[in-house]
């Protein structure tokens, strides 16, 4: 009777382990080429701890304590998995744009939407740039707008999405109507005119049909480093950002 029971409950524990494997197995994949997946040492660990704990030769768990846990495990896998799954649709969706400055630049100050239109706040980030350097087209798309604003040069590039990118301050912008792709010169940073409080800095702004967002969201970006450079030399005019 008790040889009966004992494998009653190995078959019962078994079962168990049967069902939990195919859900055990993803997660011991991984993205990177250099290390293996489906590893047969963690899985033949978790196995043999699950089995120890349901092997008639030791402590028996009550059976509403077996349901219990096995539904925290299930419930622990389907959200470990989602995570999983999550995490690599934001990896496939990272880079909608590219950075407008090669290479990609450390952000000197960070975006921060004003909570109505008319309150201060920064409607763009600040890119570490040299004076002179290249501004390439983050997406393909028509330039819609070159002109002086107050004392600089403005460029703004209209892309399919129908988000209007603008940057500032720039020397030698491509002429109102030239249609780009992604990665071409579209001006200079404009080696006369610094901007606040970062000097040589680049400003870049995105809007939508509702406003100013973050540019750092087109790059995949929105953890990026944040770097507060000394104040420059306060430049005629002012910043409308």
């Amino acid at each position: 009777m008790a040889s009966a029971a004992s494998e009653e409950k190995r078959g019962d524990h078994a079962k168990s382990v049967d069902t939990l494997m195919p859900l055990l197995r993803p997660l011991y994949r991984t993205n990177s080429r250099k290390q293996a997946t489906n590893s047969p040492i963690q899985i033949t660990l978790i196995h043999n701890v699950w089995s120890s704990a349901f092997d008639g030769s030791t402590r028996v768990l009550s059976m509403s304590f077996r349901g219990a846990m096995f539904r925290c495990i299930v419930v622990s896998l389907i959200a470990m998995l989602t995570a999983l799954a999550s995490s690599s649709v934001t990896s496939a969706s990272a880079a909608l744009w590219s950075w407008p400055l090669d290479p990609a630049p450390a952000v000197l100050r960070a975006f921060h939407r004003p909570t109505h239109p008319w309150m201060s706040g920064h409607r763009g980030v600040d890119l570490a740039a040299r004076f002179g350097q290249e501004i390439h087209a983050p997406a393909d798309g028509v330039i819609v707008f070159t002109g002086r604003v107050v004392n600089r040069t403005v460029i703004s590039l209209e892309v399919k999405s129908g988000h209007r990118i603008s940057f500032e301050p720039v020397a030698d912008p491509a002429p109102k109507g030239s249609k780009v792709r992604a990665g071409d010169v579209i001006a200079r940073r404009d080696p006369a005119i610094p901007h606040e409080p970062c000097g040589p800095c680049l400003h870049w702004g995105v809007r939508d049909s509702d406003g100013y967002v973050n540019p750092l969201l087109f790059v995949g970006a929105t953890e990026h480093s944040v770097l507060w450079p000394l104040p420059a030399a306060r430049p005629s005019g002012n910043n409308p950002d």
